[in-house]
């Protein structure tokens, strides 16, 4: 029964966060539709899915700070994104927020979280 409880209080503190103002004080227009969009720069060919997620980072001289929207998940066709493609991939988050509909917010930690695959939490809004 008490296990009940506890994730029901998750589930309901989850859902509250959802409606969380950005702490930029633009708050969440919901501007951004979720999809898949395709990105070219240069020669290669990108796709990105913009989708609901978890709160992401932003870090400032203050700490860390949660930023909440869209996530944004980057792969690149053909050759698979490093660790080392982080300016690429967040290029290309940015170009596809901005097809999405949405607006984003380039202080957003990115991080690799799959093979290939970056992802930018909270930026796209």
């Amino acid at each position: 029964m008490n296990m009940r409880i506890t994730l029901a209080m998750m589930a309901l503190l989850a859902v509250s966060a959802c409606g969380a103002p950005m702490p930029n004080g633009q708050g969440s227009k919901g501007g951004a539709r979720s999809g898949q969009q395709i990105v070219t720069l240069g020669e290669a060919s990108f796709v990105a899915e913009v989708q609901p997620g978890n709160a992401g980072l932003v870090i400032s001289k203050a700490g860390a700070t949660a930023v909440t929207g869209q996530t944004v998940r980057v792969t690149r066709s053909g050759a698979a994104l490093g660790a080392g493609d982080g300016k690429l991939a967040k290029q290309v988050a940015m170009a596809a927020c901005g097809q999405a509909g949405g607006a984003f917010n380039g202080q957003a930690v990115g991080r690799v979280v799959a093979m290939g695959v970056w992802a930018f939490e909270g930026a796209c809004s």
